[in-house]
């Protein structure tokens, strides 16, 4: 009441009245509609400026910023993608939609083609809940990372800028002795990758590997690496010495961030010994620069600058300063 079941004509009656009991002024017409018509108004879902937690950062030559977010189950890392002035621009990890089938490597392509939705098989470019730790971008636009963590197999992963073509790349070391953070620097051929801080996790307790690796995008894996916990004599040492430390010009004391320079010298933060390690494209030992705890390192391919972070709770003669820095 007052409408009629089962009726095609309604008649209401009408008291001449608002909503809020005042006069209606005359000549007003009323509407009655039957239902309501849903059509689409705008996308309230979470902001690509909202990060839960943000792991690691690379720039490209546009100057382009990528940010990666740690992963949730049994998908990528969530890896975005700003400008300059940090509008947002597009997502690159998960794939994004629009490209084409044979674009999504690594995914299982199911549902209608107009609506497809995309499954990652096992093992394929998934991080498995591990952060990742570095990153880095090539001057062709592939974006480079690897996941972090311990008991897992650590691999490159390579991704076009524009989100195609996620995959695995070279597997870092043998299995549950290649673990932790993993910064990244291409060389200059850009066919590969320098790679420090890594450590030997909890297995063996070896420990940090005082050294820099150098490996391919693309290396097979060794045999050693996938069944046994040993190099099996197959550690690509670039600089330094895996298991021995030192703060002579040829060991490290915990290698950190590692970056490359526009003529492919190599720029090593050598934590615990206080300094930035510059080396040749050949390993020889070019300068030190002296620096208080170097965490991480970038080096402006245009102008030289160098960009070091320094953590928090870090002395600089006799001063305290609570909070991470970054030194120019």
């Amino acid at each position: 009441h007052p409408f009629q079941q089962n009726a095609l004509e309604q008649r209401l009656e009408w008291d001449g009245k608002d909503d809020a009991g005042r006069p209606v002024p005359a000549g007003c017409k009323v509407k009655v509609f039957l239902g309501h018509t849903a059509r689409y108004g705008t996308s309230i879902a979470q902001s690509p400026h909202i990060f839960k937690h943000i792991s690691a950062l690379a720039c490209d030559s546009r100057g382009n910023l990528y940010v990666a977010e740690p992963p949730v189950a049994r998908m990528p890392v969530t890896v975005r993608v700003f400008s300059r002035e940090g509008d947002y621009l597009r997502t690159v990890s998960p794939p994004p939609g629009g490209l084409k089938p044979d674009e999504y490597a690594g995914f299982d392509v199911v549902g209608p083609p107009g609506n497809p939705f995309f499954v990652p098989r096992q093992n394929v470019a998934v991080s498995k809940h591990e952060p990742v730790m570095g990153m880095t971008v090539s001057s062709q636009g592939e974006l480079v990372f690897s996941n972090s963590g311990f008991r897992i197999r650590k691999f490159l992963t390579l991704v076009r800028s524009d989100g195609a073509n996620l995959r695995h790349g070279s597997q870092l070391g043998p299995w549950q002795l290649a673990t932790g953070p993993a910064f990244l620097a291409f060389d200059r051929d850009e066919n590969h990758v320098f790679v420090s801080g890594m450590n030997a996790g909890n297995v063996a307790k070896r420990g940090v590997y005082h050294c820099v690796f150098r490996f391919g995008l693309n290396d097979p894996t060794p045999e050693q690496w996938v069944h046994k916990h040993d190099w099996g004599g197959k550690a690509p040492v670039f600089v330094g010495h895996l298991d021995e430390l030192g703060d002579d010009n040829e060991h490290f004391n915990v290698p950190r961030g590692v970056a490359t320079d526009n003529s492919g010298n190599v720029y090593v933060c050598d934590f615990l010994n206080d300094r930035v390690q510059v080396f040749s494209a050949d390993a020889k030992h070019l300068h030190t620069i002296p620096v208080d705890r170097p965490e991480q390192i970038a080096v402006h391919k245009k102008t030289g600058h160098i960009y070091v972070l320094v953590p928090h709770q870090t002395k600089v003669d006799s001063k305290t300063f609570p909070t991470a820095r970054v030194i120019k």
